[in-house]
This record gives C-alpha cells, sequence and structure tokens, in this order.
C-alpha cells in the first residue's frame, strides 16, 4: 500500500476548499424565495464535481499498488500538487460565478473576465504539466510493456511535452486576446485551446512514429 499522499491537516484543508461553492449555494438557497425566479435559477447540478473530488480527497489513492514507480514519483511532486490545486480553484471559482450571475441578473454582462481567468488557467496547467510529462512518470508495467509503447514510447513523451508547451503559448494568447477581442470570440480561443493543443500534438506524434518507421524500411 502507498503512503498517503495528504496528511489529515491538508485533507480538512482541501475539503474545506472543496465546500466552498456549496456554502456559497447554500447561503443563496437560504435568501431566495423558491420558485423559477428565485432558487430555480441557482445552477445545482454543477455541485455534482464536489462529491467526486472529495471521495478522491478521502481515498488518498491508497488503494495503488507499489508496482506503478511512475505514478507513485508523480503524485508525490509538488507540481502535481501544485496542478491539482488550481484545477479545484479555477473549478470553484467558476461555479461561484455561475451562482453570484444567477442571483445577480444585472451583472450577468461583466462576463469578459471569463476568457482571460480561462487563459490564465490554461497557461498555468500547462506550465506544471511540463515538468511532469516526463517518461519517469508514466513508466508502469502497464504503460511501456507492449511492443507499441518499448518502441514509441519516447514518441508519445515527446507528445505530452508538446501539448504542455502548447497550453502556455495558448493561455497566453487568450489571455491577451480577451482584452480586445469579441467575448464570444475571446471565449472560443480560450474553450479550444486545449483542444487544439491535442489535435495538433496527436497529429505530430503519428508524423513522427510514420517517420521513424519509414527510416526502418529504409
Amino acid at each position: 500500500m502507498l503512503k498517503p499522499l495528504l496528511t489529515t491537516r491538508q485533507k480538512i484543508l482541501l475539503l474545506l476548499w472543496l465546500l466552498v461553492p456549496a456554502f456559497y449555494l447554500a447561503y443563496w438557497a437560504i435568501v431566495l424565495p423558491a420558485g423559477p425566479t428565485g432558487r430555480g435559477r441557482l445552477p445545482v447540478w454543477m455541485l455534482m464535481y464536489v462529491p467526486l473530488a472529495a471521495w478522491q480527497v478521502l481515498n488518498d489513492f491508497k488503494r495503488m499498488r507499489r508496482n506503478k514507480p511512475g505514478f507513485v514519483r508523480l503524485i508525490h511532486n509538488r507540481n502535481y500538487h501544485k496542478l491539482a490545486l488550481i484545477g479545484t480553484g479555477f473549478m470553484n471559482a467558476v461555479y461561484c460565478y455561475f451562482i453570484y450571475s444567477s442571483t445577480h441578473p444585472d451583472t450577468t454582462d461583466t462576463s469578459r473576465w471569463m476568457p482571460a481567468y480561462g487563459g490564465l488557467f490554461i497557461l498555468l496547467m500547462g506550465n506544471y504539466l511540463l515538468p511532469l510529462s516526463r517518461r519517469e512518470y508514466m513508466e508502469s508495467e502497464l504503460t511501456f510493456n507492449t511492443p507499441f509503447m518499448r518502441r514509441y514510447g519516447d514518441l508519445l513523451v515527446r507528445a505530452y511535452r508538446l501539448v504542455a508547451r502548447l497550453l502556455v503559448v495558448g493561455g497566453a494568447v487568450a489571455m491577451v486576446g480577451a482584452a480586445w477581442l469579441p467575448i464570444n470570440t475571446a471565449l472560443s480561443v480560450a474553450a479550444g485551446t486545449p483542444v487544439a493543443a491535442g489535435i495538433v500534438a496527436f497529429s505530430v506524434f503519428w508524423v513522427w512514429v510514420a517517420r521513424r518507421r519509414w527510416l526502418a524500411v529504409g
């Protein structure tokens, strides 16, 4: 069994941080009157990620086996912890914003910060994914124990690193674009950056694979 990733104090603090949107939602559920124009506006369905994340925090990866050395090194890396905190903070902030905009309809037009915030999140994700996209974190009996992965695993690692770099660049572009692009265009840039980064890296990976196969035949 693995050593717990989080201490009891860290678990309590992270659970409280996860419950911030739930507390905020409960406050408005008490204050607002019942009905479609009151509590009916609250985006309750978005709260589903909170119990899932809380369950993961409480289980703390303790059921993973020690025959996955790459995973053991990964979850004890400080960059992984920062990545998890950034992801949780992003979800909390977005959900609290939707709760606020649902209870204050006159402020829904002040959403230009959303693409800038999304771009910052993407940039930070790429920044912390970059040091984690190394083969020693991906090694395991399942990942690199196939003929394909033994032959092209290094190319896959390079593709992961390419995704991280593209996220950094795309996040910066989304942040800059949020200042002068139309709001819908800026939101599309922020939302499309991760998808575009994945498609580009996936395509480049198969180009590398084809090139290696062609060189092997030649």
